[in-house]
């Protein structure tokens, strides 16, 4: 709830209440370096033997000062409670000016508006999940393939071959020597042309699917380009649309920002005549 009560169509501006609370703390200053030096008693010091008048070194405050002290404890009081007033005031209107201005979000809220949702990207994923039966079947069909000749072409099959052609250029081996000389004999058992064509043939497959890959590949990546550039023309739009709100909201909140600056700060009857001399020492 809005503390409406430091407001009224009298009183003083926003900056008129700044500056008269920082000569307020001025003059208070006054009175409080009056009560913080009290003192009653009057301490004199003079040397044995002199005929020299003794000398003041404290002065004690006499019964004229009391109404000094009094008017003191009165002004500051009175400062004192000026400045919280002031305070609270420009707290109150800083709080009503955020509560009735609100951030855009508020604003389109209590207007009833809504920004438009931008359109999200296209990605890949959800072009293949908007393939027919047919080409999704042939797409996954394609990637498994291609990893299956993947991996036995470069492992498996690849040290294979490398051992059968070893075996051929050196069929024979041994380790130990003497009598404990163990020999070794290898037998190529298929013909090693046909491993030859058998790599060569696999080889070949792994071509002629990853060629296939690579184009339905960029075809989906063509797809999700020009999906894209159709969305971000669509999202140009929706910003153009969004930034016109955001402008009318602009325009609100300066509009009521200007109408909260001219809200006058009521000043009770008790702290006219600080007002009123205040303004003096300003004009003086």
């Amino acid at each position: 709830m809005q503390n409406e009560v430091f407001f009224g169509d009298k009183g003083i501006t926003l900056t008129s209440s700044d500056y008269l609370h920082s000569l307020a703390s001025q003059e208070k200053l006054k009175y409080e370096k009056i009560l913080s030096n009290l003192n009653f008693v009057t301490t004199k010091v003079e040397l044995i033997g002199s005929d020299a008048e003794s000398k003041v070194i404290k002065l004690g405050y006499d019964l004229k000062f009391i109404d000094k002290i009094k008017d003191a404890v009165d002004k500051c009081s009175i400062y004192n409670s000026f400045i919280a007033w002031l305070g609270e005031a420009r707290k109150a209107l800083a709080n009503k000016q955020a509560n009735e201005i609100g951030g855009y979000q508020q604003w389109l809220n209590d207007n009833d508006l809504k920004e438009t949702a931008f359109t999200p990207y296209v990605s890949e994923e959800q072009i293949i999940d908007e393939m027919s039966i047919k080409e999704r079947c042939e797409w996954e069909s394609l990637i498994a393939a291609s990893a299956v000749l993947g991996k036995l072409i470069t492992g498996e099959l690849k040290d294979a071959h490398e051992n059968a052609h070893d075996a051929i250029l050196n069929p024979g081996s041994t380790s130990g020597s003497g009598r404990d000389t163990v020999i070794y004999r290898k037998t190529v058992e298929t013909p090693i042309e046909d491993i030859d064509n058998l790599v060569s043939a696999l080889q070949q497959r792994k071509r002629e699917i990853d060629k296939r890959k690579n184009v339905v590949s960029a075809q989906i990546k063509h797809t999700v380009k020009l999906r894209n550039i159709e969305i971000d023309k669509e999202n140009d739009a929706i910003r153009v649309e969004n930034s016109k709100l955001f402008s009318q909201f602009s325009a609100w909140k300066a509009e009521k920002t200007e109408e909260l600056s001219k809200l006058k700060i009521y000043v009770p009857q008790q702290f006219e005549g600080i007002v009123e001399y205040l303004n003096g020492l300003a004009k003086g």
